[in-house]
This record gives structure tokens, C-alpha cells and sequence, in this order.
């Protein structure tokens, strides 16, 4: 039985990676709302777990299988955008801090948007990001008005433009930037407002740019793995973000609708990683600029070491990401993100 031992460990802990993967598959893949719990470990966690019981079992006795699962986790581990632009990321200019032309040419516009959750409306997290000369700033837990207006004034000067609802902040360089009042039934977000804001920005060149600034349902962090009242409670708690979202999409489409036709960018704290079922619909007509063109590693949160990223800014189809970085805060417990894109004539 002794000189059997090292075969019936190896088998054990070969059949453990490969379940572990089964797992994972299930859980980012699918990603079944009964599942949304176990969305809250990292992928790269599942990765180093199923990595550690495949080198563990080479060592119980050597065998092929063990290099294969090896090589299977590494594969599916680059499938996520944070690990893929972590690998990959010397294949896209990153947004630096120095000044920058904005025109390209004469036909399309480089533009640089930020989205920042500044925590609890400071405005010393609002000032880091005067270093980055965005042309676009869209804050979550924003700052008040009078904060916006002057550190409009700091980056735009007279072309300055501010907008502030719902605890969501915008500030932009343009001749105009006009929100508009979104009205919801409170008992279909469970009683309260949604903290958005939805604007149109006029660029200084005419160009008009649809703003959705969204802050959306905070995640559930109950972690009593052996409480089916846990489980549930995260279920519940995705099913009401993807609800409360699609709600804020389709008042941005109607509003839109009625309005000249412009590109759009969707932005903010989504309190879900980027690739979450509940962000399905947003998925499917916008484009993730981390996700196209992100260089390093992207997770936002908690900015000391940040596990998820659950700050995005999503461009529609008619503009093109140049490339897309996050910033480490000095002042809020979220990290920036950072996005260059290109405005085509």
C-alpha cells in the first residue's frame, strides 16, 4: 500500500487541477448567476491552485499529464484581458502623463478620457488627475460643482465644461455639455435613484460625444461558503446589477434616440470585473478599451493591491482605442483608468 501511495497522490491531485479548471471554465465562461460567489476569487488565484496540485503531483510520481496541465492553465489564464495585457501589453502604446497633441492629421481627433471613483468626493484625488491632461474627466463619488468648475478651470480654461447628478461628475473640454434629466421608477431599483449621469459633450470642433457616467450597485462581500443564504445573496446582488444597468442603457438609447446621432462612451464604477455576466448587454455594443488596447496589469481594486477591475470605460463602435492604462491613487481607494481613443471625421 506504501509504494501505491505516490500513484493514488498523483491521480488525486491530477483529478483536483482538472476539476479546479472544469470550475473555472464554469464560473467565467458560462458564468451562471448561482455561481456569481465564486466570481470573487481572482482568475490568476485559480491558476496558481491548479498549477500548485499539477507540480505537486510530478513530484509524487513524474508523468506527462502534469506538464500538459501546466501548459492548459497558462492557456486559459491568458484568455482574461487583465492577464492577456499584462503579458502582451509592449504591443500598445500606454498613456503617459506628458502633454499630447490632440489632432491626428485633419480628419480624426486624439482624445483622452479618465474615469475615477475619487472616495467620498475628495478633492485632492480629483487633482491627480491634472498630471494626465485628459480631455474628458468622468468622476464617480465626484467632487461637488464648485470643485468641478475649478479644476475645469485648471485644465480647459475657457473651454471648460462641467456637469454634476447623482454623485457622478463630469468635466470635459467643449463648447457645451448638456445633461439630461433621467426619470425611474424607484421601485424598480429598489427604492432610490441610480447614481448616473448622462450627457452630451459638443467638442471644441463641433463634434458631438455621448457621456453615460454610471456608479453602479456595490458588490456583495458576504464570503460563508457554507451559507446557502451567502450564495444567494451574491445571485441576487448580480441579477440586480445587470437589472439596474440594462435600465440605465435603454434610458440612454431612448434619450439618444431623439437626439442627432453620436458616438458614445459608457464609463465608471461597474462594482463587477470586466468580463462579468452582468455586463452582458453593455458587452455587446461597446467595445472595452482596457480589454482592446490596455498595457499592464488592470485590476483597480483596492488600489493598494488591487484585485479586480471593476472601473471600465467602454467605447462605442465608432471609436477606435488607441490604449488604456490604470493608475495607482494616491488619495482614494481606487485606482484611474486612463484611455486614449481616436474620434474619426
Amino acid at each position: 500500500m506504501a509504494q501505491r501511495f505516490p500513484i493514488f497522490a498523483a491521480i488525486g491531485l491530477i483529478g483536483l487541477s482538472l476539476a479546479l479548471h472544469a470550475l473555472f471554465v464554469l464560473v467565467y465562461g458560462l458564468g451562471p448567476d448561482r455561481l456569481a460567489m465564486l466570481a470573487l476569487v481572482p482568475r490568476w488565484a485559480w491558476a496558481a491552485a491548479g498549477v500548485v496540485c499539477a507540480v505537486a503531483a510530478s513530484w509524487f510520481r513524474r508523468s506527462p499529464a502534469a506538464l500538459v496541465l501546466c501548459v492548459l492553465w497558462g492557456v486559459t489564464l491568458l484568455s482574461g484581458e487583465n492577464e492577456r495585457r499584462a503579458a502582451t501589453g509592449w504591443l500598445y502604446a500606454a498613456p503617459a502623463p506628458e502633454p499630447r497633441e490632440g489632432v491626428v492629421g485633419t480628419e480624426s481627433l486624439r482624445l483622452r478620457v479618465i474615469s475615477f471613483n475619487t472616495d467620498h468626493f475628495q478633492r485632492e484625488a480629483a487633482d491627480e488627475v491634472l498630471r494626465w491632461h485628459p480631455d474628458i474627466v468622468l468622476f464617480q463619488e465626484s467632487p461637488f460643482p464648485s470643485e468641478l468648475n475649478r479644476l475645469g478651470r485648471e485644465l480647459f480654461g475657457d473651454e471648460s465644461v462641467s456637469a454634476f447628478r447623482h454623485w457622478c461628475g463630469i468635466v470635459a473640454r467643449g463648447r457645451s455639455l448638456d445633461w439630461f434629466q433621467m426619470q425611474f421608477d424607484p421601485e424598480a431599483f429598489g427604492g432610490g435613484q441610480p447614481r448616473a449621469i448622462f450627457a452630451r459633450l459638443t467638442l471644441p470642433d463641433g463634434r458631438p460625444l455621448d457621456l453615460l457616467n454610471v456608479h453602479l450597485l456595490s458588490a456583495e462581500r458576504c464570503v460563508s461558503v457554507w451559507s446557502p443564504a451567502c450564495w444567494q445573496a451574491h445571485t441576487s446582488n448580480r441579477r440586480q446589477r445587470r437589472h439596474h444597468l440594462d435600465i440605465l442603457l435603454e434610458t440612454r438609447e431612448w434619450i439618444a434616440g431623439s437626439l442627432p446621432p453620436a458616438p458614445s462612451i459608457i464609463a465608471g464604477d461597474f462594482n463587477a470585473p470586466a468580463g462579468d455576466a452582468s455586463l452582458e448587454r453593455l458587452a455587446a455594443t461597446h467595445v472595452d478599451a482596457f480589454a482592446a488596447a490596455g498595457r499592464g496589469y488592470g485590476a483597480t481594486y483596492h488600489n493598494r493591491w488591487p484585485i479586480h477591475r471593476i472601473d471600465q470605460i467602454w467605447l462605442g463602435s465608432e471609436l477606435a482605442p488607441l490604449g488604456a492604462r490604470t493608475v495607482r491613487s494616491v488619495y482614494s481607494d481606487h485606482r484611474m483608468v486612463v484611455a486614449d481613443f481616436l474620434y474619426p471625421r
